[in-house]
């Protein structure tokens, strides 16, 4: 699977999650990943800025594709939510 993260993630309305959208093999997949991941599993301190999640999901860009690549194949509908959980396995 040839997965694309976007660079340009933006904060949803609530502040609770960092939502992009992903090319995968071609096609446009809308995607959001969950604040309490990025506070969990890439240091992000809880009140963090847009700016911060934003370096964090970069600099993990690689590990959230991977597990992104995971929950595509088990999830069809969108987006595809990425939470604290879905990298603890």
């Amino acid at each position: 699977m040839n997965i694309k993260l976007s660079t340009e993630p933006t904060l949803s309305g609530d502040g609770q999650f960092l939502e992009f959208v992903t090319e995968v093999n071609g096609r446009e997949v809308r995607c959001a990943l969950a604040r309490e991941a990025l506070e969990t599993w890439f240091w992000v301190p809880p009140d963090a800025a847009l700016s911060r999640l934003t370096r964090a999901y970069l600099d993990g860009s690689k590990r959230i594709a991977v597990v992104l690549e995971r929950r595509i194949v088990k999830q069809a509908a969108e987006p595809v939510v990425l939470r604290a959980e879905h990298f603890s396995g």
